[in-house]
């Protein structure tokens, strides 16, 4: 016996986050866009309470690593839970990625998974 599904099962999709850039902090920090649809908006925030969770817990291992990358690189800041559903992605001094990052108009995070 077959059955099928009224409605699709949701797979990984792609967002797009606004970032902007801390100077004072070498931080870029992403929040969640308005113009995500209904589904989008509940991922990004079952996400971002599962990265506040995981931080009280000491980190979790069962809660993924959220990384950054970038120009050619991966892993090149860690990110972390921040206030109103944002994303903070710190960048120590002397990491130059940071500096070229910043140097691009536009600057946007692509969310893939």
């Amino acid at each position: 016996m077959v059955t099928a599904a009224i409605r699709p099962v949701p797979q990984p999709m792609a967002m797009i986050g606004i970032v902007t850039n801390n100077v004072m902090t070498r931080t870029l920090v992403v929040s969640r866009p308005d113009t995500l649809g209904g589904y989008e908006k509940l991922s990004w925030r079952t996400a971002h309470e599962k990265l506040v969770k995981a931080e009280r817990a000491g980190w979790d291992s069962r809660v993924p690593t959220l990384w950054a990358s970038g120009l050619g690189q991966t892993n090149i800041a860690f990110g972390m839970p921040g206030d109103n559903l944002t994303l903070s992605f710190h960048f120590p001094a002397g990491k130059a990625v940071y500096r070229e990052l910043v140097s691009k108009p536009g600057l946007s995070l692509f969310c893939d998974r």
